[in-house]
Parts: structure tokens; C-alpha cells; sequence
């Protein structure tokens, strides 16, 4: 309980624990005062780690997922650690099988200058959606 009352920096991991026991959303709130649009989505992120651990115990290897659901999974931030950790396998397995499905991150654009005017220092982010926003340029790269 002092863990959600008090903001530190493990807070979010006691917010996890907290729906794995079973805490209702509103006593989480009342505890954390974080707005319940932000705990309604680390609740559904704990959700769907409990069902891929069901998955994982009932022994459907990941390597047979259609893309489909890779794209959901990796849509929701699981990163090939965290699912390669959950399976009882290796990272490099993970991405393995996740690239034979043609699952690869896009990269999306951040507007420096919020569109007013030409941004020079733009950067990007990688994500999985549907839409590439990578300018191509001949300029030197990092």
C-alpha cells in the first residue's frame, strides 16, 4: 500500500502488483491519484500478460502465431524480451520468428516546430503501425 501512495520511481510495478491481487481500479486510484484513463491501460497491459503466460503454459509456440497477433502484441509495447522471457526462450529466437512474419517496426516523425514552420531537427520514433514517416534524404545519418 505505501508503495502506491507514495510516488517513486518503482510505482508503476506496484500498480501492476496491485491488479495482479486483484485491486479493483478505483482503490488503485484513490491510493495513486493517477488518472484512471492511465490505470485502465496498465491494467489492460497486466490483462494481456496474463494471457500470454496462459498461452505459454498451454505450450502454442509463438513461432506459430500469424501476424495478426504478433502485430497486436508488439502494437501493446511487449518487447521480444519480455515475450522471449514469458516462452522460456531467447531473444534472438523472438525476433527470429517475429521477422519471418513480416512484423517490423515503422518509424514515425516528431515535428519539432509542432508544423509552424520547417522543422530542421525533426527525430523520429520506431512503433508498430501501419504508416512510415521516414523522410529519405541523402544527408549523413546517425
Amino acid at each position: 500500500m505505501e508503495g502506491l501512495i507514495n510516488p517513486n520511481s518503482k510505482r508503476v510495478f506496484y500498480i501492476r502488483e496491485a491488479f495482479r491481487r486483484g485491486m479493483e481500479l478505483e482503490r488503485i486510484y484513490e491510493l495513486t491519484k493517477i488518472d484512471r484513463w492511465f490505470l485502465y491501460h496498465i491494467q489492460r497491459l497486466r490483462a494481456i500478460e496474463t494471457e500470454l503466460r496462459h498461452m505459454a503454459e498451454k505450450g502454442p509456440d509463438f513461432r506459430q502465431w500469424d501476424p495478426y497477433l504478433w502485430k497486436q502484441v508488439k502494437e501493446y509495447g511487449f518487447s521480444d524480451v519480455q515475450l522471449a522471457y514469458i516462452f522460456g526462450s531467447h531473444e534472438e529466437t523472438v525476433r527470429k520468428a517475429r521477422l519471418e512474419k513480416g512484423i517490423e517496426p515503422v518509424y514515425k516523425l516528431v515535428d519539432t516546430c509542432a508544423a509552424e514552420f520547417e522543422a530542421y531537427t525533426p527525430y523520429y520514433y520506431s512503433t508498430y503501425d501501419q504508416e512510415n514517416e521516414i523522410r529519405s534524404s541523402e544527408k549523413r545519418k546517425v
